[in-house]
């Protein structure tokens, strides 16, 4: 049965930034309290205070920031219980986790439509009037989903068209052969869901018909 839920809430670049502030403090052999990781973000990226504290509350539901309580040890804060944020580690089962947290139109977080055939999901915003949700006792399909049911095209065609689209594409952008350069990034999972890039791509099995010779563009 389709309908709306909440994978995730925060921001993903806010989130970001956060870790980063964690990472930064808990290497200076600190607590990374919340007028430790405020301070920070409104310094480094101009986040008002109760931006930073929404965000971080936020982070916490979703999982993507562990938070405890933790005695000071020194300074001001010695022997005071004090909220301190943590990374979080590889505690989540992956298998579980069958859909994508961000709307795969915008990708932000929020409200979101799950697909039944694929780990897309969508905010019913992100559609067009042909693709929201009619009835909330129905199945659901993404457009993506639904456009391939409509597909003409055989797997073996469409494999030799997107190699030669790709082919086509690492001329004009050296870059584009390359991995995201924070894939190995520890948290990286935790916001990437499915990832797909051109080298990707070229690792799926070559179709048997030869890529058709197209004349090269006039520069």
């Amino acid at each position: 049965m389709a309908r709306l839920t909440k994978r995730r809430q925060a921001d993903t670049k806010a989130i970001q930034h956060l870790w980063a502030a964690i990472e930064i403090i808990r290497n200076q052999k600190q607590i990374a309290n919340i007028d430790r990781i405020t301070k920070y973000m409104s310094r480094v990226h101009g986040m008002h205070p109760k931006e930073t504290t929404r965000q971080l509350s936020l982070a916490v539901k979703d999982g993507l920031i562990v938070e405890t309580l933790t005695v000071g040890c020194k300074g001001s804060k010695a022997g005071i219980e004090q909220e301190g944020y943590w990374l979080p580690g590889d505690e989540i089962d992956w298998e579980t986790e069958n859909h994508d947290w961000y709307c795969f139109e915008c990708h932000l977080p929020g409200e979101v439509l799950i697909c039944d055939l694929c780990f897309r999901v969508y905010h019913s915003k992100c559609l067009s009037d042909e693709y929201r949700l009619r009835d909330s006792s129905s199945h659901w399909q993404c457009p993506v989903c639904r456009s391939i049911k409509k597909k003409n095209t055989n797997k073996q065609e469409m494999s030799t068209y997107l190699r030669f689209i790709v082919s086509r594409m690492k001329e004009r952008a050296i870059d584009l052969n390359k991995k995201g350069k924070d894939s190995k990034h520890p948290m990286y999972r935790r916001l990437v869901h499915s990832a797909v890039d051109v080298p990707t791509i070229q690792e799926v099995k070559p179709a048997r018909s030869p890529v058709p010779h197209t004349p090269r563009a006039p520069r």
